[in-house]
């Protein structure tokens, strides 16, 4: 009996020990796939705001260098918003790049992540640097989940960085429509079309990424009669204020051209 008992009490330590191993190891692993889900979002957002910001500073760059002889004031006006984004762009960094900093005890603060209500400023950078855009709001866009707010302004600015980039000059119309249980998304301009490699490039798998995330989808491709769009259709919860809400009013109704 005391033999037995023995093996029995062995056996259950045993147990014990080999059932700890295993959830220290599933913990480990769910801390190493999270660690890496928060390095793949940061690598989203380093990537959105540095090709954005970045155009953005290329482009007034080469207007003030241009303009500088015959029209010193808007050469300088220009430079004003090449610092203006320079700045807010290293501001942006700091902060994602603080997250990614594992040697200090406490966590860096994050400042809000942009939603559609920062889509004045983005439209605003974007008609500085050049873009002329037409922009459309449907519904209202208050109330949406966060991550589904978040992907869809992301959307929106690699969306106006490939025409700053790939179709300089162009047209661009914008339309955001928000229905009871949907958030739709169009840009098109009407530039060149798509370079050989956009199929492959980072900005339209980051976006069709970011789509997929919310549970939505998204399509890129050469737009009818010439150009180049980007449709996006992202699911949100259902809201009565957003299901007879009238077209937006304000700065971002039908935009004029600047």
């Amino acid at each position: 009996m005391l033999g037995d008992r023995t093996r029995t009490r062995r056996a259950y330590l045993t147990q014990l020990e080999e059932r700890a191993a295993r959830l220290q190891r599933e913990q480990e692993e769910r801390a190493r796939r999270a660690t890496e889900e928060e390095r793949n979002r940061i690598a989203r957002e380093l990537h959105d705001v540095v090709a954005h910001n970045v155009s953005v500073i290329a482009v007034q760059a080469g207007a003030a260098r241009m303009t500088s002889a015959e029209n010193p004031d808007l050469a300088n006006e220009t430079m004003g918003l090449i610092e203006r984004t320079a700045r807010s762009t290293l501001a942006e960094l700091r902060t994602l790049l603080g997250i990614l900093r594992r040697d200090e005890g406490e966590a860096p603060g994050r400042r809000p992540q942009p939603t559609l209500a920062n889509l004045d400023a983005l439209i605003g950078r974007a008609r500085e640097a050049g873009v002329r855009i037409d922009v459309r709001v449907e519904g209202s866009l208050e109330g949406l989940p966060a991550t589904a707010d978040l992907s869809a302004y992301r959307i929106v600015q690699e969306a106006l960085t490939n025409v700053m980039k790939h179709a300089p000059g162009a047209r661009v119309h914008l339309l955001v429509c928000r229905t009871g249980g949907a958030l739709d998304l169009v840009v098109v301009d009407d530039g060149p079309g798509a370079p050989p490699d956009a199929a492959g490039g980072q900005g339209l798998i980051g976006m069709r990424e970011r789509a997929v995330l919310v549970g939505g989808r998204l399509t890129a491709g050469p737009a009818l009669g010439g150009g180049f769009r980007v449709e996006a259709h992202l699911p949100v919860e259902s809201s009565g204020s957003a299901r007879n809400a009238p077209i937006a009013e304000g700065s971002l109704d039908r935009a004029r051209t600047p």
